[in-house]
């Protein structure tokens, strides 16, 4: 099997290791986990609508706004990579 390029602090070690972990569900194993990615969505919430609040609609605004949703959906796949899978393909 081939090995993943620098394994992580995850602990990964294959490129098949990292797949199932990738692209596998992460279920928060409890109410503080699942309260942890809804104060990250809220503050990005409040960071884009301060963003559209404060510059003028245009592609650079739309750019904006979705490098700001990518930026979420990493962060919120940090958290939950760090949970057990609970499901798999």
């Amino acid at each position: 099997m081939q090995s993943a390029q620098g394994s992580g602090p995850s602990g990964l070690v294959t490129v098949q290791d990292r797949i199932r972990n990738d692209f596998s569900y992460h279920k928060p194993p409890n109410e503080a986990q699942a309260a942890r990615l809804a104060e990250l969505r809220k503050a990005y919430f409040q960071l884009a609508t301060f963003m559209v609040a404060s510059t003028p609609p245009s592609r650079d605004q739309s750019v904006a706004l979705t490098h700001l949703e990518e930026s979420m959906r990493a962060a919120n796949a940090s958290v939950a990579k760090e949970w057990p899978v609970a499901e798999t393909l």
